[in-house]
Protein backbone atom coordinates (compact mmCIF):
# COMPACT_ATOMS: atom_id res chain seq x y z
CA UNK A 1 0.00 0.00 0.00
CA UNK A 2 1.36 3.43 -0.79
CA UNK A 3 0.25 6.64 0.81
CA UNK A 4 0.83 10.18 -0.23
CA UNK A 5 1.61 13.35 1.58
CA UNK A 6 1.82 16.15 -0.89
CA UNK A 7 2.46 19.82 -1.05
CA UNK A 8 1.26 21.60 -4.17
CA UNK A 9 1.99 25.28 -4.71
CA UNK A 10 1.66 27.09 -8.00
CA UNK A 11 1.46 23.93 -10.08
CA UNK A 12 4.40 22.21 -8.41
CA UNK A 13 4.08 19.16 -6.17
CA UNK A 14 6.35 17.16 -3.94
CA UNK A 15 4.95 13.79 -2.96
CA UNK A 16 6.24 11.46 -0.26
CA UNK A 17 5.06 7.93 -0.89
CA UNK A 18 5.35 6.12 2.39
CA UNK A 19 5.33 2.54 1.15
CA UNK A 20 6.48 1.21 4.51
CA UNK A 21 3.28 2.36 6.14
CA UNK A 22 -0.23 1.06 6.45
CA UNK A 23 -2.33 4.10 7.37
CA UNK A 24 -2.70 7.81 6.69
CA UNK A 25 0.33 10.07 6.76
CA UNK A 26 0.31 12.80 9.37
CA UNK A 27 1.08 16.30 8.20
CA UNK A 28 4.09 18.28 9.30
CA UNK A 29 3.96 19.04 12.98
CA UNK A 30 0.80 17.00 13.52
CA UNK A 31 0.61 14.54 16.38
CA UNK A 32 -0.99 11.23 15.56
CA UNK A 33 -2.51 8.96 18.13
CA UNK A 34 -2.48 5.22 17.74
CA UNK A 35 -3.49 2.39 19.98
CA UNK A 36 -2.71 -1.30 19.91
CA UNK A 37 0.90 -0.90 18.78
CA UNK A 38 4.07 -2.21 20.34
CA UNK A 39 5.36 1.22 21.41
CA UNK A 40 5.09 0.34 25.08
CA UNK A 41 7.49 -2.59 24.73
CA UNK A 42 10.70 -1.68 22.88
CA UNK A 43 12.87 -4.71 22.30
CA UNK A 44 16.43 -4.86 23.61
CA UNK A 45 17.26 -6.57 20.30
CA UNK A 46 19.57 -4.42 18.14
CA UNK A 47 18.97 -6.48 14.99
CA UNK A 48 17.81 -4.54 11.93
CA UNK A 49 14.95 -6.48 10.35
CA UNK A 50 13.54 -6.13 6.88
CA UNK A 51 9.83 -5.74 6.25
CA UNK A 52 9.33 -9.47 5.62
CA UNK A 53 10.49 -10.30 9.16
CA UNK A 54 8.11 -8.11 11.15
CA UNK A 55 4.46 -8.47 12.14
CA UNK A 56 3.49 -4.80 11.80
CA UNK A 57 5.10 -2.26 9.49
CA UNK A 58 6.11 1.19 10.68
CA UNK A 59 3.62 4.01 10.19
CA UNK A 60 4.68 7.55 9.33
CA UNK A 61 3.64 9.88 12.18
CA UNK A 62 4.96 13.22 11.03
CA UNK A 63 7.50 14.77 8.73
CA UNK A 64 8.92 18.22 8.00
CA UNK A 65 7.34 20.29 5.26
CA UNK A 66 8.53 19.07 1.87
CA UNK A 67 9.91 21.86 -0.32
CA UNK A 68 10.53 21.62 -4.06
CA UNK A 69 14.00 23.17 -4.45
CA UNK A 70 13.80 26.30 -6.65
CA UNK A 71 16.69 25.41 -9.01
CA UNK A 72 15.29 22.05 -10.16
CA UNK A 73 11.77 23.52 -10.15
CA UNK A 74 12.78 26.32 -12.54
CA UNK A 75 14.66 23.85 -14.75
CA UNK A 76 11.64 21.50 -14.84
CA UNK A 77 13.59 18.65 -13.17
CA UNK A 78 11.23 15.91 -12.00
CA UNK A 79 11.52 12.31 -10.86
CA UNK A 80 11.48 9.76 -8.08
CA UNK A 81 14.19 9.72 -5.44
CA UNK A 82 14.36 6.39 -3.61
CA UNK A 83 15.87 6.18 -0.14
CA UNK A 84 16.84 3.32 2.13
CA UNK A 85 16.80 3.98 5.87
CA UNK A 86 16.49 2.37 9.28
CA UNK A 87 13.63 3.20 11.61
CA UNK A 88 14.64 2.74 15.25
CA UNK A 89 12.62 1.03 18.01
CA UNK A 90 11.36 4.44 19.19
CA UNK A 91 10.19 5.46 15.70
CA UNK A 92 13.05 7.87 15.00
CA UNK A 93 15.01 7.62 11.77
CA UNK A 94 18.63 6.54 12.16
CA UNK A 95 20.13 9.55 10.39
CA UNK A 96 23.39 7.71 9.65
CA UNK A 97 21.47 5.01 7.75
CA UNK A 98 19.76 7.23 5.15
CA UNK A 99 21.05 6.38 1.67
CA UNK A 100 19.97 7.48 -1.78
CA UNK A 101 19.21 4.35 -3.84
CA UNK A 102 17.86 6.14 -6.91
CA UNK A 103 19.30 9.54 -7.77
CA UNK A 104 17.41 12.23 -9.69
CA UNK A 105 19.13 15.55 -8.95
CA UNK A 106 21.49 16.49 -6.10
CA UNK A 107 19.09 19.12 -4.71
CA UNK A 108 16.06 16.82 -4.94
CA UNK A 109 18.06 14.01 -3.33
CA UNK A 110 19.16 16.36 -0.54
CA UNK A 111 15.57 17.48 0.10
CA UNK A 112 14.33 13.89 0.33
CA UNK A 113 17.14 13.04 2.77
CA UNK A 114 16.41 16.16 4.88
CA UNK A 115 12.72 15.26 5.15
CA UNK A 116 13.42 11.66 6.13
CA UNK A 117 16.01 12.60 8.75
CA UNK A 118 13.38 14.82 10.38
CA UNK A 119 10.55 12.28 10.20
CA UNK A 120 9.02 10.20 13.01
CA UNK A 121 7.24 6.88 12.73
CA UNK A 122 5.17 4.60 14.86
CA UNK A 123 7.76 1.81 15.09
CA UNK A 124 7.70 -1.59 13.44
CA UNK A 125 6.56 -4.52 15.56
CA UNK A 126 7.81 -8.05 15.79
CA UNK A 127 5.26 -9.76 17.95
CA UNK A 128 4.51 -7.47 20.91
CA UNK A 129 7.84 -5.60 20.79
CA UNK A 130 9.02 -2.65 18.71
CA UNK A 131 12.11 -3.39 16.62
CA UNK A 132 14.48 -1.68 14.21
CA UNK A 133 13.60 -2.11 10.53
CA UNK A 134 15.11 -1.12 7.18
CA UNK A 135 12.64 0.35 4.70
CA UNK A 136 12.69 1.89 1.24
CA UNK A 137 10.91 5.24 0.86
CA UNK A 138 10.21 6.80 -2.57
CA UNK A 139 9.75 10.56 -3.07
CA UNK A 140 8.11 11.83 -6.24
CA UNK A 141 9.01 15.34 -7.29
CA UNK A 142 6.75 16.45 -10.12
CA UNK A 143 5.51 19.59 -11.76
CA UNK A 144 1.77 19.60 -12.38
CA UNK A 145 0.55 21.60 -15.34
CA UNK A 146 -2.69 23.57 -15.66
CA UNK A 147 -3.09 24.70 -12.06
Amino acid sequence: MSLKSSLAVGGFACVLLACATSANVASAGAADTHTGRCTERPSADTTVYDTTQITQRPKLRQHPIIRYPPGPQQMNVQGRVELSLIINRDGSVDSTSVQVLKHVDRLLDDEAVRVMKGSWYWPACRGAESVRVRVMVPFDFRIERGQ
